[in-house]
């Protein structure tokens, strides 16, 4: 435990007829207890740290006390107001908000913004008044509440707000008032589970030459199982980085560790995988003689399936409208590089977004690339990228003959797998020794 007292130099007390005191003339003697882990990457109180205290009822004033060099400074009251001799407070800490003046309103004490990050609270903690010394004593309880999880990312260059960090398992998640009744509200992004959300993208704050990320769990039972497959993402976690400047992107999984309320991380871990640029311009090195896009044909990002193609030459992008890609122009994967990525690869389902796929993680590199999900339909939608009358793999699919995927797919296909309404999504390469290989995704031309 880490206790701290604050206490404010005793002035003559000043109780109303109404035996209520004004909390302009009161003597603070605030004991902070601290839990050590729940500050996670944070360990302790630093010099700026200020808590907000707001008494139940009170809606004219509040106190606040700061974290000097070594110890809690002298509290200081802001406005006005009289308090009973027995109540309820709460005391707030916001890591990233020290600088904020509360307001009062319609919902209760507000900052000037919406802090996405963890925050500590000791919610309606009782106090008492000695009117003889015109005391008020309180031992506060700062928590931070279950659930919550941070990411520290380092950057010896951070600037608050310069990137955000993304997962499916943690929602994004900030203090949003302290009512009257001395209740903290958060407020939250709506979580789908298929579909993902418009925006829940954890903000970035400088912190100790890096950027502290921070949200809240996602329950296991709403995004750590595939209902439709049964197939289970407990354990594997999938994050991408964006700077949002230009709008580039990282990304990076981790299967090492089950993600537990307060669970503070360093990404990336020692030993693990690394931040792997993606984008229709980035190629990743798995080893082998080829590097592998990072993103499907005509797709921006990894979990996007992109356009699909047809030995019929009925292309479409991903609107559905024909798409004007010449194929002679791309490399195709020869089926010895697919049976290269079973051999050399560690295969793991994850989620990004709602889009359900395989990561292939090189046993040789620091790298990996994520193939998603390309359902097997018709009328123009997506099926899986091996053509078995020619014998040819396309990625986004391993052999389904061989049991890669099949657990995956939600229909599979058994006739007309070469009918004028399949085709395929495509993940290209790039030879390492720069030489030009153009192959065609199907061995023959077909008329019809």
């Amino acid at each position: 435990m880490l206790v701290f007292s604050c206490s404010k130099q005793q002035e003559r007390m000043e109780i109303d007829k109404t035996g209520l005191f004004d909390i302009s003339s009161l003597t603070f003697n605030f004991s902070v207890n601290s839990p050590d882990e729940t500050k996670a990457v944070k360990t302790g109180w630093e010099t700026g740290d200020k808590i907000f205290v707001f008494f139940s009822g009170l809606s004219t004033g509040y106190v606040t006390f700061e974290y000097g060099a070594s110890s809690w400074c002298e509290p200081e009251v802001s406005g006005t107001g009289s308090i009973s001799p027995e109540g309820t407070l709460t005391a707030v800490y916001l890591p990233f908000g020290n600088d904020e003046t509360p307001s009062h309103g319609d919902s209760g004490w507000t900052f000037g913004q919406i802090y996405y990050s963890y925050y500590l609270v000791s919610q309606n903690t009782p106090y008492t008044i000695d009117g003889d010394l015109s005391t008020l004593s309180a031992t506060i309880m700062m928590q931070n509440p279950q659930g919550f999880v941070q990411f520290f990312v380092a950057d010896e260059d951070a600037v608050d707000g310069a990137y955000t960090l993304e997962s499916y398992a943690v929602r994004l998640v900030g203090l949003s008032s302290v009512g009257d009744n001395g209740i903290v509200t958060q407020t939250r992004t709506d979580y789908s589970y298929w579909g993902g959300v418009s925006n829940n993208s954890m903000p970035g704050f400088a912190y100790q030459g890096g950027y502290l990320f921070s949200g809240k769990l996602v329950p296991d039972a709403l995004y750590a199982t595939d209902g439709t497959n049964g197939i289970s993402f407990v354990g594997r976690y999938y994050f991408t980085k964006t700077k949002v400047s230009d709008g580039s992107r990282e990304d990076y999984c981790t299967s090492a560790d089950t993600l537990t309320s307060h669970f503070a991380a360093r990404l990336p871990a020692n030993g693990s995988t690394k931040w792997v640029p993606v984008g229709p311009d980035n190629y990743a090195d798995l080893g082998g003689d080829v590097l592998w896009a990072t993103c499907n044909l005509s797709s921006e990002w990894p979990e996007e399936r992109g356009a699909i193609f047809s030995p019929y030459s009925l292309h479409y992008d991903t609107s559905g409208s024909p798409t004007t890609i010449d194929l002679d122009t791309v490399t195709f994967p020869e089926r010895d590089h697919a049976q290269w990525l079973i051999d050399n690869c560690i295969a793991e389902a994850y989620m990004i977004n709602g889009q359900v796929g395989l990561v292939m993680k090189s046993t040789t590199t620091d790298a990996f690339i994520f193939l998603p999900n390309t359902h097997r339909n018709w009328g123009g939608s997506y099926v899986s990228g091996y053509d078995r009358s020619h014998d040819r793999w396309y990625p986004l699919d391993f052999d389904c003959r061989s049991g890669w995927w099949t657990s995956l797919h939600v229909n599979l296909a058994s006739t007309y797998e070469n009918g004028p309404y399949t085709g395929v999504a495509v993940r290209t390469v790039v030879y390492k020794d720069g030489i030009p290989q153009i192959s065609r995704p199907f061995d023959d031309e077909v008329e019809l």
